[in-house]
């Protein structure tokens, strides 16, 4: 299920971050684990306001534990990416960086709380409730948030396989031409679509 599956650059960052402080596992991914390894000090207090203040020599998340342990894991894999990822005082920053800072942060959330390298060794039930809920169990998330994830991981899945079978019809349609009767057009759309491919890390057409 999981070949297509290709990890961004963020993914492919935390994964490597966790492998270096020995985060393998979800049973790894212990919270106070984490925030020590990376020098972030972790503050539960109720109804507090959750969020991350940093600078260059300290950082603090603040977590309210009034909360259910998987909402405020969801929190705190939210608020990690901020300190680790994110420079200067967000409160000094326009509103329109701001936002893209907490666009940022929920992409990381998903990677960080369920990495896909985590993910990809558990077998999973055939039927997708059935997935949600070991996913939710294994990685101490919510349902919804589970099912996110893995639904963002079948869409992926599925664009890399349509853009494979794609390539694989061009790659069919053209070999049976001779290149030498190629119009200029045709060699620009194909060199096109070689970037493309390129910059997505998956392998470029061969243009004779």
């Amino acid at each position: 299920m999981f070949e297509f599956y290709q990890t961004t650059p963020l993914e492919q960052w935390i994964q490597t971050r966790y492998k270096s402080i020995g985060i393998q596992s979800p049973a790894d991914l212990v919270m106070d684990v984490i925030a020590h390894s990376f020098g972030i000090d972790l503050f539960y207090l109720p109804n507090a306001k959750e969020e991350a203040i940093w600078n260059d020599d300290n950082a603090a998340i603040f977590l309210n534990p009034n909360k259910s342990i998987e909402e405020i894991r969801e929190v705190f894999f939210h608020e990690l990416c901020h300190p680790l990822r994110h420079a200067g005082d967000q409160l000094m920053l326009p509103r329109i960086f701001r936002e893209l800072q907490e666009t940022q942060a929920n992409q990381f959330q998903l990677y960080a709380a369920m990495p896909f390298f985590m993910v990809k060794e558990i077998k999973l039930p055939l039927y997708k409730n059935e997935a949600v809920g070991m996913l939710a169990q294994q990685f101490k998330v919510t349902p919804p948030f589970a099912k996110r994830r893995l639904e963002q991981i079948e869409r992926r899945i599925y664009e890399a396989k349509s853009r494979q079978e794609f390539v694989q019809q061009m790659q069919s349609q053209y070999s049976k031409a001779d290149p030498a009767n190629w119009t200029d057009e045709t060699r620009r759309i194909l060199q096109q679509l070689n970037r493309q491919l390129i910059s997505k890390g998956q392998k470029g057409i061969v243009i004779p």
